[in-house]
């Protein structure tokens, strides 16, 4: 079922790439799309992000991943690219502390994988592929799990430079765009989910 954002929006192109053909002004148009919005509430369709999380939570911590891989921060940065995706959906459903929550979003970042997929000769990689894989729960503070998402896997390519730091540089870089991916699969399913 689609979100009513999505169909107002669809709506709304619609109408104005027709609306002189069909003699509609702007405010007519306008109205028309709030119409199909208080209709479509009615009927059960609601914008994304108005809900709460699952297991009936509506205020939701973020702990610091746990990193079970010698990839040194990328718990951080998978963590931050979680808080700043759910903030981006749903603002004040996040947290400041955990006394604060209804639920606690917690995980594991279980591998970061290194492999060449690329070379400019036998011994000297050109290009590398890393690879992440994240477990993530939702926990009400009851101590009951009310999300899981086990496997939540992406990868990317980097360059390898002659110099150690830009490759380096280039990897961290992967990385941080791979956490972005994760997170907004994560929050999308959990929004599925419920």
């Amino acid at each position: 079922m689609k979100h009513l954002s999505d169909i107002c929006f669809s709506v709304l192109c619609w109408l104005t790439s027709d609306a002189k053909e069909m003699g509609l002004s702007k405010s007519r148009c306008g109205a028309i799309v709030i119409l199909i919005a208080v209709l479509g509430s009615a009927c059960g369709y609601r914008f994304g992000g108005q809900s709460g999380f699952p297991g009936d939570s509506d205020r939701l911590f973020v702990k610091v991943l746990e990193n079970r891989t010698q990839e040194t921060g990328v718990e951080n940065i998978v963590t931050a690219a979680l808080l700043s995706e759910l903030t981006l959906r749903k603002t004040d459903g996040i947290a400041s502390g955990i006394d604060q929550a209804d639920a606690v979003l917690s995980g594991v970042v279980e591998e970061v994988a290194i492999k060449t997929i690329s070379s400019r000769s036998k011994d000297t990689a050109s290009e590398r592929r890393v690879t992440i894989s994240v477990n993530l729960k939702l926990k009400k503070q009851d101590g009951s799990v009310v999300w899981t998402a086990r496997s939540l896997t992406e990868d990317e390519g980097y360059i390898v430079d002659a110099s150690k730091e830009r490759t380096d540089q280039n990897r961290r870089n992967a990385i941080r765009v791979l956490a972005q991916r994760i997170a907004e699969r994560a929050v999308n399913r959990m929004s599925d989910d419920f």
